[in-house]
């Protein structure tokens, strides 16, 4: 156990990370974290999130909503295919720069129960004077935040080994990729960004290899994730025809279909429609082949030069193209009102 570890994540989620910690200084708090492993093993956490609403938190322990948590799990996966890596958490002022006896039983169970080996956990505290209260002296500015990274190479038993952070510049492309969908509520408080500007509000510390003994126990049952799609081949000159004809047919009375894109693969499709008193519109679909069906991205209603109405992909099902043209010939029969 003599490799030592790089935690890849972005600047925007340790901002994230410090963001919420310092928003509850006396009790715990944290999150889920999500990326990928590299080829090395290492993983690359691309989104941190905050706790869910209806987390338990106290003192010495917190306890993440699960249901929230799952759905934002399934999401992750079915929109990037990413997964998660472990969740971060705070200890505040209570001292203890490792995790706990607790922590270690609870990710013991996690890799046990869901048959993931492989787990990253990173541990906030604070550093420096802790605040006295109304009646004592308060430090002029907040106290940084000391961030640990910890890596179980094999968490079951747990085996940890040395890890270290490389902070990748910038905001995650996954948080910016989110704001394009119509994601649930209940997972709306866990994407909150944090604040720019803290880097200097935080301390990056690393860890060393250690191995643990603790008690058998019962693993959970496994959460249910979506599994990875199987790629099927799909012909590029049949998508059009076999995918989004057959459904043109069916648009209703008042509109006629003039199209004069001949390109026939996944992509982008331009479908001019017609309104019978002579309008006409421009219903734009980014159009995609996930392996099985076709799918997708976005949609937009063009009227001139303007964008009238633009349709957003649930995050958490498939971005059917039926669901996609019913929008649009909606949308299109307000319009013709």
């Amino acid at each position: 156990m003599s490799d030592t570890y790089k935690i890849r994540i972005f600047e925007s989620e340790l901002e994230t990370i410090c963001d919420e910690t310092h928003g509850f200084p006396d009790i715990e708090t944290g999150g889920g974290l999500f990326g990928l492993f590299s080829h090395g093993a290492s993983p690359v956490v691309m989104l941190a999130t905050r706790p869910p609403d209806g987390t338990l938190r106290r003192a010495a322990s917190m306890s993440l909503e699960p249901g929230a948590s799952t759905l934002l799990e399934r999401g992750l996966w079915h929109a990037f295919g990413i997964q998660s890596l472990g969740i971060w958490h705070s200890h505040h002022w209570i001292g203890l720069y490792e995790p706990s006896g607790g922590d270690l039983d609870r990710t013991r169970r996690y890799a046990e129960g869901h048959k993931r080996p492989k787990y990253t956990e990173i541990l906030a505290n604070f550093e420096g004077r802790r605040p006295t209260g109304r009646g004592g002296k308060q430090p002029r500015e907040a106290p940084a935040v000391r961030l640990t990274p910890f890596h179980y190479t094999d968490a079951t038993v747990p085996v940890r080994a040395g890890a270290e952070f490389e902070v990748i510049p910038g905001d995650s492309p996954i948080r910016a990729a989110l704001t394009a969908f119509d994601v649930p509520p209940a997972c709306a408080p866990m994407l909150v960004p944090g604040r720019t500007g803290l880097r200097r509000s935080y301390r990056l510390a690393a860890s060393r290899e250690a191995a643990f003994s603790l008690p058998a126990a019962a693993p959970e049952p496994p959460a249910a994730v979506a599994a990875p799609p199987v790629p099927d081949e799909e012909e590029p000159s049949t998508f059009f025809d076999e995918h989004i004809l057959p459904l043109l047919s069916h648009i209703g009375e008042g509109f006629s279909v003039v199209t004069t894109d001949d390109s026939t693969a996944p992509g982008p499709v331009e479908l001019v429609i017609q309104f019978d008193g002579g309008d006409a519109a421009l219903f734009r679909l980014d159009a995609g082949w996930d392996g099985r069906h076709p799918v997708v991205r976005s949609a937009k209603i063009i009227m001139g030069e303007r964008v009238k109405s633009t349709w957003r992909p649930r995050f958490t099902k498939r971005h059917d193209l039926r669901a996609a043209l019913d929008w649009g010939m909606k949308q299109l029969r307000s319009e013709a009102r």
